[in-house]
């Protein structure tokens, strides 16, 4: 999943009144803040691999047989 901006990822109510002087501008001061948080959020999620989350996959599903078992059962190689 390939997300680039705060619109994407956080819905925020469109149907607001103009009149409204917060609903007419909740959406502008939220925005800045929603795409920095998407940032740090990407820039988390980079730094993990695949091989992880494969580790941390069997040591949830076989805590006491992790170790060097997902390379023999799929033959993965990283």
């Amino acid at each position: 999943m390939e997300l680039d901006n705060a619109d994407e990822i956080f819905k925020i109510h469109s149907n607001t009144l103009g009149s409204c002087p917060i609903g007419s501008n909740v959406r502008g001061l939220l925005v800045p803040h929603l795409n920095s948080a998407v940032a740090a959020m990407k820039a988390e999620l980079s730094k993990v691999t695949l091989g992880q989350l494969i580790d941390e996959l069997y040591r949830k599903i076989l805590p006491s047989k992790s170790r060097g078992l997902r390379g023999k059962l799929y033959g993965i190689q990283y």
